[in-house]
């Protein structure tokens, strides 16, 4: 689990993902579908399938020396 000080936008290219957003339950997202994590959430991703490769696109944005992402304690 990890969570951004910034917006981060992420499109699926290829396969599936589940979103984990921390006291919510799972999202699967799936090839031509996007979503975002908002600044602050504890968050987690992962491949929706076990034989299937998934590929994502991100776009992040943030301050010049700010991390991109940190791991949540």
């Amino acid at each position: 689990m990890t969570f951004a000080p910034n917006t981060e936008i992420r499109v699926l290219l290829e396969g599936a993902v589940v979103y984990e957003v921390d006291g919510k339950p799972p999202q699967t997202f799936k090839a031509g579908e996007a979503y975002a994590e908002m600044p602050g959430k504890v968050h987690n991703f992962r491949n929706a399938s076990s034989t299937q490769p998934a590929k994502a696109l991100g776009f992040q944005y943030g301050n010049r020396g700010q991390p991109l992402q940190t791991n949540a304690p």
